[in-house]
């Protein structure tokens, strides 16, 4: 029998080294529908994606085939996207068999410019030339999507049968990221000859050297006794197809059913010419020869050699040339029961065949069409590894993740079985279900996290300004993402379970995914935070952007820390007693510090000495504001960047006016003179009980407290608005709904209300709890009003009919603090408790009911968390606790590693 080989098995091979997912031998944008992410279908024999449906949206718009029986589309939090712009900096990509250096021109970074030389070494190899830089989108690895597909994949499978398609199961695939450009040159080689060359060239009519400049198709020359296989596009092509195969909603092949004659030489070095014709099903004609599935009759591919016409350079980037993805494999077991080998916790010596003595029936792996990812190795190494398991799903970044920066091997499964050896990777496994552990590709991440630092600390040690990198606050925009493993010492700023030393049973830890609800997670903590010197935390403020993270200590200093590493950029001093209030105003250009000493710096955040900048005494004070006779409770930046308010316990409020030009000046600046802050209004408040004070979100409005009142203030003139009172009990809290026209507060009478914010209307009354409430506050679209009690308990109602919809319970600990996480409609409560969490909940009611789901028990802090904030870019879940630490948790690593 021949063996048949098509080309995309021996391109994808050969490129799977680059590290951003399946090399795609058909680049061309399908006809009815681009590829993206959520995208579910299979490759068919000759390696082209067969697409079926998009699983993320419930549209028939979109689905043109329709949609599986009982579908419901897989909720895909944007947060978990990751684009990146010109994801690699160089190019052609090329196998290792292959030696390239400049032609008539130099090699530019994605162009060929006057062309390019390839030495074959070998007798595989492959290339890909693009002329700009790729695009990338993907979803981070995450449990969602395998989750996902494990629930619904034979619905997929039924699905494709009733299309009139014949896939096996374990052919589907969902895609979770591909890589994009505007067009492109591929080749493969499969043979004998060794040592030859192969020239891309740029085909140029105009004169203008270059590919990206010429706006046409290269060429590509090589031996006609060697037997290449090239293809370069878009092509009009493309628009002729689609007319072509209107009359059907399936996304096409570019390549049908065809007769070919390419033959390549078989082992024994002989040649043939026989004809052969594959199918879409796979089906060949015998021989005895190694053939190549033939290429697409298409004009997209390009004999030897030919110049392909001269037409418009496509600028679209739609271009797929890389896919990563999800795959499951099935182990089929005949209906005789078998004894497992191993329990879920124990993994075989991956060099032992299995076999214990015991007789179990025969296993059989179900067959998958000619081509064949490069995936199958991995998949087949966990189902033979762990006996039990009868169902495992990987992706490409499971593999790149092990892989890491070693050489790309080209034995994938010894590879696997050697990394298991030396306890290189985890995998998450029950029963009869297999993945490669998150929690690996958390540690990487939290590595990355960790060198950030280690550079930043080396750049201020060296008196370097940090790099644009460096102020980068959502790290993540490196392929594949990262995660690593972390020490728990009070030095350390990452903070996990130590996992340097895995005491592995057998040859492999597994780790067990319903376990992680309540492990140690991975997080950032803030240098110098929790220490002795310092004392307790009093105040945190967060910056608008996200980067940075304030805190105000017992000792009257405060620290300025860079969010997405920990690194201290700041110590204030200055005051003389504790720093009750801090802020940053929402430029990100001052901060404020306050103290129970009466005194109100403003301090500039960036470095202390620009060239030019305003003049700042050594601890970075611009100015202080001079008025209050008391000491300082809070101090707030209204949302325009316009006015600082400051509430003291003289029962003062002072409203500020803070020009643009008291901010630091640049070099060259024509201003020499900064204007000083001015007082717009003093507010007299009848309690000196003002520890809370809040503006509202269009900046028109504040809200003061004076013990059991409220008072709304316009903060144009000071003009007393309206005073809110029924509570019967001291009042913790007041905020705004997120259109300024309500207001809710929370008392020590166990009850929370509902205020008009202009005519002090009491609304809605809610007596959720039993016990003195300490926070509350609106949901984004001000739909929900939360409450969190010392009772334990947080309550989410409805602001409008007071119909209770969450009561979330934790153990006996009180609640300090409660925010609400919005991500693209996936609600979440995240709490701070007496007990030292920060624990997490999905506040889907629908799906959940009343008491919601426990996503993630954050530990890490000592004493009780009194504050948590979420970063408006919703990247960074903030916590400030009694044990003076402050710590960040990432929300892509939270909602990666979760699974409904």
């Amino acid at each position: 029998m021949a063996t048949v080989i098509p080309p995309a098995t021996v391109y994808q091979e050969q490129l799977a080294h680059v590290g951003l997912g399946l090399p795609y031998w058909w680049p061309e944008q399908p006809l009815t529908h681009e590829l993206s992410i959520g995208d579910v279908g299979f490759f068919d024999d000759n390696g082209n994606f067969v697409w079926l449906f998009n699983a993320t949206i419930d549209d028939s718009a979109v689905n043109v085939n329709g949609v599986p029986d009982g579908f419901k589309p897989l909720r895909l939090p944007r947060i978990l996207l990751n684009e990146i712009p010109n994801v690699v900096d160089k190019g052609p990509f090329y196998s290792r068999g292959i030696e390239v250096r400049g032609g008539g021109g130099d090699v530019g970074a994605y162009g060929i410019g006057g062309g390019i030389s390839m030495k074959v070494k070998s007798d595989k190899a492959a290339f890909l030339t693009i002329p700009s830089p790729p695009h990338q989108v993907q979803v981070y690895k995450n449990r969602l999507f395998p989750q996902y597909m494990r629930k619904n994949r034979k619905s997929w499978f039924d699905f494709a049968q009733e299309l009139g398609l014949d896939p096996k199961l374990d052919d589907l695939i969902i895609i979770k990221g591909v890589v994009k450009t505007t067009n492109w040159v591929v080749g493969m080689y499969l043979g004998h000859s060794k040592e030859h060359e192969v020239k891309i060239s740029a085909n140029d009519p105009t004169g203008v050297a270059g590919f990206v400049q010429a706006g046409v198709w290269a060429k590509v020359s090589h031996s006609q006794a060697v037997p290449w296989q090239t293809r370069t596009g878009p092509s009009k092509a493309r628009d002729r197809r689609a007319s072509v195969h209107s009359s059907t909603s399936i996304p096409a092949s570019p390549n049908p059913s065809y007769t070919s004659n390419l033959v390549v030489p078989s082992t024994r070095g002989s040649s043939s010419s026989e004809s052969h014709r594959r199918s879409f099903s796979g089906a060949s004609s015998s021989s005895h020869s190694t053939y190549l599935s033939p290429p697409s009759p298409t004009p997209t591919h390009l004999t030897t050699p030919i110049d392909a016409p001269a037409e418009p350079f496509n600028v679209h980037t739609d271009q797929t040339i890389f896919i990563s993805y999800y795959k499951a494999k099935t182990r089929f077991i005949l209906p005789a029961a078998i004894k497992a080998n191993a329990g879920p916790d124990v993994l075989p010596d991956p060099d032992s065949d299995g076999d214990t003595g015991e007789a179990t029936e025969v296993l059989e792996y179900p067959a998958t069409s000619t081509f064949e990812s490069f995936l199958e190795p991995a998949l087949d190494f966990v189902l033979e590894k762990l006996p039990q398991v009868n169902e495992v799903i990987v992706c490409d970044e499971d593999i790149y993740d092990i892989v890491d920066n070693e050489e790309w091997p080209e034995d994938l499964g010894s590879f696997l079985r050697a990394k298991a050896r030396a306890d290189a990777f985890r995998i998450d496994a029950d029963d009869t279900f297999a993945t490669f552990s998150i929690q690996d590709w958390l540690e990487k991440r939290q590595r990355e996290r960790e060198q950030s630092q280690t550079e930043e600390l080396a750049q201020i040690a060296a008196n370097a300004p940090p790099t644009a990198a460096d102020d980068d606050n959502h790290d993540d925009h490196m392929a594949g993402g990262y995660g690593g493993d972390f020490d728990d010492d009070d030095d350390d700023m990452f903070d996990s379970e130590d996992k340097r030393k895995r005491p592995f049973a057998g040859d492999m830890e597994l780790a067990q995914p319903d376990m992680n609800t309540s492990s140690l997670f991975p997080h950032v903590n803030m240098l110098g935070s929790g220490s002795e010197e310092l004392g307790m935390l009093c105040s945190i403020a967060v910056s608008s952007d996200g980067k940075y993270v304030l805190g105000g200590y017992e000792g009257g200093t405060a620290m300025l820390w860079r969010v997405n590493n920990g690194v201290a950029l700041r110590r204030f001093e200055g005051h003389e007693n504790s720093v009750t209030a801090v802020a940053i105003s929402p430029d990100t250009r001052l901060v404020a510090t306050a103290s129970m000493d009466g005194k109100v710096f403003l301090r500039q955040v960036e470095n202390l000495h620009i060239p030019g900048a305003v003049p700042v005494d050594t601890q970075g004070i611009i100015t202080s504001l001079e008025g209050h006779t008391g000491g300082i409770w809070d101090a707030v930046w209204s949302p325009d960047n316009t006015i600082l308010a400051t509430a003291s316990a003289d029962s003062t409020i002072i409203l500020w006016s803070i020009s643009p030009d008291t901010y630091p000046i640049p070099a060259g600046s024509t201003t020499t003179s900064p204007q000083q802050p001015q007082k717009i209004a003093t507010l007299r408040n009848p309690s000196s009980t003002n520890r809370k004070i809040r503006f509202s979100p269009d900046s028109s409005k504040l809200v003061t407290l004076a013990f059991d009142k409220a008072i709304v203030w316009d903060t144009r003139t000071g003009v007393q608005i309206a005073s809110l009172s029924g509570h019967e009990n001291f009042i913790w809290m007041a905020d705004f709904s997120h259109d300024s026209s309500r207001i809710v507060t929370c008392s020590d009478d166990h009850s929370t209300r509902i205020w008009d914010a202009t005519t002090g209307t009491e609304l809605v009354t809610l007596r959720e709890h039993t016990a003195s409430i300490w926070c509350a506050g609106f949901s984004p679209d001000s739909q929900w009003v939360f409450s969190g009690s010392c009772d334990s308990a947080i309550a989410v109602c409805d602001s409008f009919q007071s119909t209770r919809k969450l009561l979330l319970r934790e153990h006996s600990s009180a609640v300090n603090d409660v925010k609400w996480l919005s991500l693209d409609g996936a609600d979440y409560i995240v709490g701070g408790f007496a007990n030292g969490k920060v624990i997490v909940w999905d506040a889907d009611w629908n799906a959940y009911g009343e008491r919601g789901r426990l996503v993630r028990e954050l530990k890490g802090h000592e004493d009780k968390v009194k504050s948590v904030m979420v970063t408006k870019d919703k990247q960074w879940i903030v916590s400030g606790s009694d044990d003076g630490t402050v710590k960040a948790w990432n929300v892509i690593d939270l909602i990666a590693s979760d699974a409904p």
